[in-house]
């Protein structure tokens, strides 16, 4: 904030400048020093940053430049009269286009971001980044397991990715068919052979509907006109790679116990604009086959049950709150620049 007592840079506080005026009725000197909440008793208060420059842009025109007033979209001057600076390809915007990039960068720099956690019931993500005073809304085709009147029940495809994001973390789309592990389900040797056996109860037709649709989830989420994306998915098998766009990175693989969280469980993050988590509060691992060992491996060792996949994809408070806090940070960052 700039300092309201150097010249140009504030004004005269009225709610005082009032109350001295009544004082010197009354006194010969009138009040030093008063009480006020509006300046805190300084008798000024200051202007933004846009302000002063916009005030300096108009003494400019007035008395120094020879435009007196550019327009809004200036047409490029002949090179040669271009100053120095902005031939050796200087851009810094100047004039207008100054006063409009400051006032676009207080507001970007002060609003909060615009968040849609997608693919999830649980909450602890949407709690997670919301803790960093960010306008964040979950989305899933389940409701919320807190109940939270921040979590919109709807198919993520059908539309709410075009609603103006600033950031999507999707959390916990269908996977268990494009995973390493899923492979051995949808075909044998190859590409597209009949696999050797199939899950009890199930038929191939139904494994590859589930196939298709963790596709079009991932490329749905992919595809969003949202510059900055992070999407939960663990390492691909090549019948999903075939299946994913061409500018798709290769996922960072972190753990739980890089951010204080003592459970074993690989979990792949694919980054688009958006900076590697860093890991925040890592854990000595304990010797294989202890006890602890065994705890931390609890995620592995759950017994097959009806909400096994659902308990199995839960997120870590821990990871959480330090994508929350490094991937809203980096946004805000881009944002502004």
């Amino acid at each position: 904030m700039p300092d309201p007592s150097l010249h140009g840079n504030g004004f005269t506080c009225p709610a005082c400048a009032l109350q001295r005026e009544t004082d010197l009725d009354r006194t010969t000197f009138g009040s030093l020093k008063i009480d006020c909440n509006n300046c805190n008793g300084t008798g000024r208060i200051a202007k933004t940053i846009t302000q002063i420059y916009t005030e300096s842009v108009a003494l400019a025109q007035q008395h120094h430049w020879r435009l007196r007033s550019l327009p809004l979209n200036p047409k490029p001057e002949p090179r040669a009269f271009l100053p120095a600076r902005r031939r050796r390809g200087h851009t810094t915007p100047h004039g207008p286009a100054c006063i409009r990039h400051l006032e676009q960068q207080e507001q970007h720099m002060t609003r909060p971001l615009r968040i849609l956690i997608g693919c999830e019931t649980s909450g602890i993500a949407r709690r997670a980044f919301d803790a960093q005073g960010h306008d964040v809304w979950s989305c899933d085709i389940a409701p919320a397991e807190d109940g939270s009147n921040r979590h919109i029940l709807c198919d993520i495809r059908d539309g709410i990715l075009e609603w103006g994001w600033d950031l999507l973390v999707v959390m916990h789309p269908p996977c268990t068919r494009l995973c390493r592990s899923g492979r051995r389900w949808m075909s044998g040797p190859g590409k597209w052979t009949n696999p050797k056996k199939l899950p009890k109860g199930r038929s191939l037709d139904d494994l590859r509907t589930e196939f298709e649709l963790g596709v079009s989830v991932f490329t749905a989420c992919w595809n969003a006109p949202i510059e900055c994306v992070a999407i939960e998915n663990p390492e691909m098998n090549d019948l999903a790679k075939d299946r994913m766009p061409e500018d798709l990175p290769r996922p960072q693989m972190v753990q739980p116990f890089w951010f204080g969280e003592p459970a074993y469980k690989s979990t792949g993050w694919y980054l688009r604009a958006l900076p590697e988590l860093v890991e925040t509060n890592r854990l000595t691992e304990p010797k294989r086959n202890t006890d602890e060992w065994k705890r931390w491996n609890r995620i592995h060792r759950m017994p097959p049950g009806p909400d096994r996949a659902r308990l199995r994809s839960r997120s870590f408070p821990g990871m959480m709150t330090a994508a929350a806090d490094q991937w809203t940070t980096h946004t805000m960052e881009r944002i502004a620049a």
